[in-house]
């Protein structure tokens, strides 16, 4: 149970995600929720050098131009992250506080992690997911052939009209001689 909200989550092992500089991803492991949620518990680098990590539940993050020397900074758009930036010193390991989860918005419920290490080094981040159970369990497919299509369309407007009715919306045709 979400200890700020009344929704039942169910809670995933963590896992690791990182090594030298480059963008890495990994996908919630059970696919079938109404939506997921992530969490990073902790992020650790190496003895190289400092690191600096981008993590997204949306899109693969943009390298940023550390240089400080691009004549593009006006424009939002070229150095806009919808991530979060982490910056780590070099043999550190920062721990982060345990129930502050951000939603995934990718469509395919993926993470996306972008690392930038000095010098050849690694730096590692540990996630956890977790996954707002289904309530609804769709009922079994009709057994009409799928080549009735007359009769397939017949039982598809039959339960569209029950579904609009247990939602409480008014059907659009209420009287089947109405059309």
């Amino acid at each position: 149970m979400c200890a700020q909200c009344d929704v039942n989550y169910n809670v995933l092992a963590p896992l690791v995600i990182g090594g030298p500089t480059g963008d890495y991803f990994v996908a919630c492991p059970v696919q079938s929720a109404r939506w997921s949620e992530f969490s990073i518990i902790c992020v650790s680098n190496g003895h190289s050098g400092v690191a600096s990590i981008f993590v997204s539940g949306d899109d693969v993050p943009k390298q940023p131009d550390y240089t400080g020397l691009s004549t593009n900074v006006t424009s939002g758009d070229s150095y806009f992250n919808n991530a979060l930036a982490i910056r780590v010193p070099i043999d550190t390991s920062l721990p982060f506080t345990p129930d502050t989860w951000f939603r995934v918005t990718n469509s395919q419920k993926k993470v996306f992690v972008r690392i930038d290490v000095t010098s050849g080094g690694s730096a590692y981040v540990t996630l956890r997911f977790r996954n707002r159970l289904l309530t609804v369990v769709p009922g079994p497919a009709p057994a009409e052939h799928p080549d009735s299509y007359h009769q397939m369309n017949l039982r598809r407007e039959e339960t569209t009209r029950q579904s609009l009715a247990a939602a409480g919306i008014p059907g659009y045709a209420l009287d089947p001689e109405v059309k």
